[in-house]
């Protein structure tokens, strides 16, 4: 692409062959482009490699050996993979054919299904399946987004056509394993949601599901919240309505058993069985018919149905897998007494073997209780430095000290896990993506060293979480959770995942708990604050920020976080106040926190020279957030140093596209992104940007306004109003609208301001 790793823009070439015609969707996996392959004149659905998994050339290597193993599927009810290609500046993606037609989700969306209808469906989702299967290959997503219904040839039999089989997993045991679960939620099996090994029959459980949801309309499992969702699914049963037919149900409940094993074993029973009750089915939406009488005919045939049916049902309700494991009738100490008699006879005849054994029953020396005394020495400084991340060059101290743990035992998962959080704290810290690769590199290896520590998942989570992908953060949030229920981190990431999900209750409720866990840390009520600073109670953020200082004196992070509370509440009083707090913070330690954040209150008061100073002070000591390059961009414009403001933007422009591609689902920096496109006049890309923004974010007040800063750059002064008239009705400030240089002409509609970016308080 012409413009290194940036989005393609419409109309641009990508690996000189795919002209770029639009977005086919959006979803968690980022942005699927619609193109005209100019070789064979055909219209093509574009994938990129997703951005987490081109972290390393080994997740790169296995995402290509999987993508290239999915391509040579070849079955009428999957959808074609043409290929996997490289554009120019080394990024991945995968050539698909683009189907006419519309999902299977928005089949569900217009009503219920008839049974028939359903059972043909799935009948096809099955055939497509049972191939992938016999090739060891599962899809892990089965869900209605991911199923088309076409039209093809001259039959009007729709045909049904399983996609984005490109991101499914090869069922290898030498697959290279990845963090976090695959997968959609409230589609996942219970031991997918468990991070458990899985199977074919994961895929078996989620066209249950699929089956389920087009008889009804609505997911059984979907709750408001992901761990609602998850909760059900390991714990509630589905139901049915009457109207399904007694032998159909049968299928589906078996399908949805909650222990793996009592599920069909594979796509061809579950397709036997369909196959012969196809025929018999009626063709109006099971909510609307009665039990078919013609498929219990006899007595003893339907009393027999009746337990057959009773026992599915039964099995797709209890929670098996959570019953312990039966006791061997073997006593163990019986066995562990043999194998040592066994172990010292040959060891009195085996040298070598007599050596290693002596090694396990010897206690060892100090020499050898050395390395592992050095690594949790180490560990030990760490977790201080690591307590008062604030403190100038502590995170590094850190860093120093785990390193030096790992030097000394190579072995030692705790080392590997508490480095991991380490470096995720330094990218919250200057936004240097390189720490976030160090941060999942190291958190890998302390899983596989050690299954059981909770730092290592709940590290994962928060960086799920500030990607938003929350679904995911949920998962390692419930393996950390299970191993310790009182993990303050799991608690404090389990609360900003509640918080994601729109359940505030819930997540102030656990930001509340992780205080009462560890009352004396004054992390705890610093996220609280910025819980409340992020859903407009400012008064509580600001009380909840002075307890942080008053458990943290001297503590000069903790008054940034006041000074941006201060800061958002934009009235002349507070704009004082948060002068104030940041002035002290800097008395304490300069930090490019508190000058940006004192370069954002000088917007807000007009006062732009000195704002230019402060974001300047602040790109000189981070010059990696783009959001302090925005800012001075913004002063300079009120300025009219054109030439100064479009330097700003030479720098901001690849700090924004380099975010777009980690952080791909954050729909404010898409919007970011397309002003800066138009300003530059590269319409195109804008417009595609823009897209991506109001798909991933379409209700965040900031990501609205933006995009009207966006479209005013573009000229089209009538889709900004549109767009700022949004943002102000789903909560943007309308008092503190004024301060956005780009729609400073449409700032005069007593309805309409816009106001300058202030950095977000930081947990």
């Amino acid at each position: 692409m012409a413009d290194g790793k940036s989005t393609p823009s419409i109309g641009e070439l990508v690996a000189a062959n795919y002209q770029i015609l639009g977005t086919a969707g959006a979803g968690g996996m980022g942005v699927v482009y619609r193109a005209l392959d100019l070789k064979l004149q055909r219209t093509v659905a574009l994938k990129f490699l997703p951005p987490d998994l081109n972290a390393s050339e080994r997740d790169k290597a296995r995402f290509l050996r999987e993508a290239r193993t999915a391509s040579s599927l070849d079955h009428p009810n999957i959808g074609v993979i043409y290929g996997i290609e490289d554009t120019a500046d080394d990024r991945s993606f995968i050539a698909m054919a683009f189907y006419e037609g519309k999902s299977l989700a928005q089949r569900i969306r217009s009503g219920p299904l008839s049974p028939l209808e359903a059972t043909d469906i799935t009948i096809q989702m099955l055939k497509g399946l049972e191939h992938a299967h016999s090739q060891g290959i599962e899809h892990r997503d089965v869900k209605p987004s991911n199923i088309m219904i076409t039209q093809q040839g001259a039959t009007s039999r729709p045909v049904v056509k399983i996609v984005d089989f490109g991101l499914a997993h090869v069922s290898q045991q030498t697959a290279s394993k990845t963090h976090g679960i695959s997968g959609t939620v409230a589609y996942m099996s219970p031991e997918q949601t468990l991070g458990r090994p899985i199977d074919s029959k994961t895929d078996i459980w989620a066209v249950g599901i699929v089956f389920m949801e087009m008889l009804t309309g609505q997911n059984p499992f979907f709750r408001e919240s992901i761990p609602g969702t998850v909760f059900a699914i390991l714990n509630e049963p589905p139901t049915l309505p009457e109207g399904v037919p007694a032998e159909l149900q049968q299928v589906i409940y078996r399908s949805l058993s909650k222990d793996p094993q009592r599920r069909y074993p594979n796509c061809t029973e579950m397709l036997r069985d369909l196959e012969a009750l196809r025929d018999k089915l009626p063709d109006t939406p099971a909510a609307a018919n009665p039990a078919n009488p013609s498929l219990e005919t006899k007595s003893a045939r339907r009393s027999k149905e009746s337990a057959d049916l009773r026992r599915s049902r039964e099995y797709a309700s209890a929670s098996t897998w959570m019953t312990p494991p039966p006791k061997t009738s073997s006593k163990p100490w019986l066995i562990a007494l043999a194998a040592i008699v066994v172990l010292s006879g040959v060891a009195l005849f085996v040298p070598p073997v007599r050596q290693k054994l002596g090694s396990f029953l010897v206690p060892p020396d100090s020499e050898n209780r050395r390395p592992r005394q050095a690594a949790y020495e180490g560990y030990l400084a760490a977790l201080g430095y690591l307590d008062r991340y604030d403190k100038p060059g502590n995170l590094d101290r850190a860093v120093d000290a785990l390193q030096g743990s790992l030097k000394a035992d190579p072995l030692f998962a705790l080392g590997y896990a508490e480095l991991g959080e380490a470096y995720r704290m330094k990218y919250q810290t200057d936004r240097n993506p390189e720490w976030l690769d160090l941060a999942l590199s190291n958190c890998q290896r302390a899983e596989e060293l050690d299954n059981r520590i909770p730092t290592a998942y709940t590290t994962l989570a928060n960086i799920h979480n500030s990607q938003g992908k929350h679904d995911l953060a949920v998962q390692e949030i419930q393996q950390a959770l299970d191993i310790n229920p009182r993990d303050v981190a799991a608690v404090t990431a389990m609360a900003h995942s509640e918080e994601a999900a729109g359940h505030l209750p819930e997540a102030e409720e656990g930001f509340k708990k992780a205080i009462a866990l560890r009352p004396d840390d004054w992390s705890g009520p610093t996220d609280l604050g910025s819980f409340y600073t992020r859903n407009g109670r400012y008064k509580e953020a600001a009380d909840a920020y002075k307890q942080a200082v008053a458990l943290s004196p001297g503590n000069a992070f903790a008054l940034n976080n006041l000074a941006a509370n201060y800061l958002s509440l934009g009235d002349p009083q507070s704009l004082r106040l948060a002068e104030e707090a940041l002035k002290s913070s800097l008395a304490i330690q300069p930090s490019y926190l508190a000058y940006s954040n004192l370069g954002v209150i000088y917007l807000e008061q007009k006062r732009y020279a000195e704002s230019a100073a402060m974001s300047a002070k602040a790109t000189g000591m981070n010059a990696e957030d783009y959001l302090v390059w925005d800012n001075l961009r913004t002063a300079y414009e009120w300025l009219h140093d054109q030439s100064r403001a479009d330097a700003a933007t030479a720098k901001e422009l690849p700090l924004v596209e380099k975010v777009v591609q980690a952080k791909s689902q954050d729909g404010l920096s898409h919007a970011v992104l397309a002003t800066l496109y138009a300003k530059r006049g590269e319409t195109s890309k804008a417009e595609l940007q823009i897209q991506s923004a109001l798909a991933f974010a379409p209700d965040s007040p900031e990501t609205l306004q933006t995009v009207a800063d966006a479209y005013e750059s573009l000229g089209d002064r009538q889709r900004a109003k549109q767009y700022l008239k949004q943002a102000i009705a789903k909560g943007a400030a309308a008092d503190s609208i004024g301060g956005d240089a780009d729609i400073q002409e449409i700032a005069n509609d007593p309805d309409l301001q816009t106001h300058g970016r202030a950095a977000a308080p930081k947990d």
